[in-house]
């Protein structure tokens, strides 16, 4: 009996091995399809219609391609950003003037990005405790938009730019917030703003704003990044050799006006000379009042110097010194003065006025705060301010004179202490000065008189001795006669 060997195979297995086949044959063909393109160069192939999730040679195909495709695509920014850096060289190199150079880089640069509108604002020097930037050159829709347009540092964004020097890509901007945000472009609708500043060693000297319908992509900012270091050192260096020319210029004319001024000076010698010496008497008697004044200053000065570290004898001597004195906390609230001034703020003594301020003394509202400001004043300028003389009204109308002196108080480390004030009531000096100038004027009117009488009697003098002569004569003329 003959035996047979065989083996069963079911339907469904070999309907599975034939999608296997199957499914190996697409995938050998779509690889292949992939690696001749990839081959070819041509990497933008759409995938999305194949699946690929059973078929992992394929997908790794894809994948490659993808990874080339990136590659290929960085490659191309990189080469954009390095061929835009180099094309911008030649114009940063070839401008006459500053403006054109703006206008160049400006033009250039919407252009190279495919932005739609451009503006280059710079810092203009004179006014630095108040920055401001000027719009030196600006482009919009394919024509030279030139305007004048100012910008205040931090107003905006090309402000705000200039202040913190970080570049800013704004996008989708409505255009109910244009105006808001402070685009230097008005009323225009663009779809992403880039805000490059143009610094040198952290400085800004100025700041690019661009508008653009489309976007702004990575490599356009690694590009302008780098471009910016470049253009901001070119206008550096045109602006400082504009103003060193400028500055040789005003030196030269200032040369000339001194030669002018020389020549006049020298034909005016004769006549200051001539005037120094009449100076030189009126000098000598200014010296001796300055000297008066010194001695007085000094002996002020020493009287002052006496002060004492200890809060015991410093009393006692304040108390002694014929001013009225007060010295405050930097709250401007008194912490001690002496007599004479407690007796002017209606004090029973000077320790009531500690902790007290201006609005709890018995000066008005309006004195208070003049005094509280005046005090603050001298704190905030941390200078003295010595022998002011200001006039004041009582209330009964009559007028007086206070010689006011106020100095900062600090301690050994330079920390504010307050302020220290002293005035007193020189009203009978200023009197003894005016009438003191009243009596060297009637001085002066007396000698004029007295010369003029002096100048009569001289002439009466004279008269006299020609009366004498003549009568000499008609004596001489009758003896003759009477001997004839």
């Amino acid at each position: 009996m003959a035996i047979f060997n065989f083996r069963i195979v079911y339907n469904s297995f070999l309907e599975n091995l034939i999608k296997k086949i199957q499914n190996l044959e697409e995938q050998s063909t779509l690889s292949l399809e992939v690696l001749e393109k990839i081959d070819s160069g041509e990497l933008n192939i759409d995938f999305e219609h194949i699946d690929y999730r059973d078929k992992p040679l394929l997908k790794a195909l894809i994948q490659t391609q993808k990874r080339i495709q990136d590659i290929t695509m960085e490659e191309k920014k990189r080469k954009w950003v390095s061929e835009g850096l180099a094309s911008f060289g030649e114009v940063l190199r070839d401008a006459p003037d500053l403006k054109a150079l703006g206008d160049k880089i400006i033009s250039k640069l919407v252009k190279h990005l495919d932005a739609v509108q451009g503006g280059l604002f710079v810092l203009r020097e004179e006014k630095q405790d108040q920055p401001i930037l000027e719009l030196l050159s600006g482009y919009a829709y394919n024509r030279e938009k030139i305007a004048e347009k100012e910008i205040l540092a931090g107003e905006g964004l090309v402000g705000q730019a200039f202040r913190n020097g970080m570049v800013n890509l704004v996008r989708n901007i409505p255009q109910e917030y244009v105006t808001r945000v402070g685009s230097g472009f008005g009323e225009a609708r663009p779809n992403a703003l880039l805000i490059i500043p143009l610094k040198i060693n952290e400085q800004v000297y100025g700041v690019i704003e661009l508008a653009t319908f489309g976007e702004f992509y990575p490599h356009h900012l690694e590009f302008v990044s780098k471009l910016a270091d470049n253009i901001a050192s070119e206008l550096f260096k045109m602006q400082t050799n504009i103003t060193t020319r400028k500055l040789l210029e005003d030196s030269q004319k200032q040369t000339l006006n001194l030669r002018s001024k020389e020549e006049e000076m020298r034909g005016k010698n004769d006549e200051l000379e001539a005037a120094q010496e009449l100076m030189k008497l009126k000098q000598a008697e200014l010296e001796k009042t300055l000297e008066k004044s010194r001695q007085q200053a000094l002996e002020l000065q020493n009287k002052e110097q006496d002060l004492s570290h200890s809060q015991e004898i410093l009393q006692n001597i304040i108390d002694n010194i014929p001013k009225a004195i007060f010295w405050k906390d930097p709250q401007l609230n008194y912490l001690g003065c002496n007599k004479i001034f407690a007796q002017v703020a209606t004090l029973s003594n000077s320790e009531e006025i500690v902790g007290k301020s201006d609005f709890e003394m018995p000066w008005t509202t309006e004195e208070a705060h003049a005094y509280r400001a005046d005090d603050q004043s001298v704190m905030d300028a941390k200078q003295a301010k010595l022998n002011i003389e200001e006039s004041q009204t009582l209330e009964d109308g009559t007028l007086t004179w206070l010689n006011t002196s106020k100095v900062p108080l600090f301690d050994k480390n330079g920390t504010l202490l307050g302020v220290l004030g002293m005035f007193e009531d020189v009203s009978q000096r200023k009197q003894e000065v005016e009438t003191l100038k009243q009596k060297i004027k009637e001085s002066e009117i007396m000698d004029k008189r007295f010369a003029e009488q002096l100048n009569q009697l001289n002439e009466y003098e004279m008269e006299n001795i020609k009366l004498k002569e003549e009568l000499k004569q008609l004596k001489r003329m009758n003896e003759k006669s009477t001997s004839g």
